[in-house]
């Protein structure tokens, strides 16, 4: 299992930290292809008034990530997943590193 933690720092104060958003990732063993695993993520964001930001909880579901990448790639998974489903971003392609349906550079 995976713990993510975000703190805010306030003026970059440790004293008055606060937790704003936590998700934690579990492995569910392999996928069909018995290669690669499949993870269930819950992720969780505290409400902030002042912004109207109401808080959420989120569940998704990766399959067939390869456990020998960077843990960052799985949370880059996780976290593209949930905004994605939400509707609130793009979804980047995180094997060219490029944004889908983005604008044309007018290379070749």
């Amino acid at each position: 299992m995976i713990a993510v933690q975000v703190e805010l720092w306030p003026f970059g104060s440790q004293e008055d930290r606060k937790i704003i958003a936590a998700m934690v990732i579990e492995n569910l063993g392999l996928d069909e292809s018995g290669l690669c695993y499949r993870y269930a993520a819950e992720l969780h964001h505290t409400a902030d008034p002042a912004l109207q930001i109401s808080a959420g909880e989120q569940s998704v579901e990766i399959v067939g990530h390869d456990r020998r990448e960077a843990v960052w790639k799985l949370i880059h998974r996780v976290l593209s997943a949930a905004l994605a489903e939400d509707g609130s971003e793009e979804i980047v392609d995180s094997s060219v590193g490029e944004r889908t349906g983005g604008q044309d550079d007018g290379a070749p």
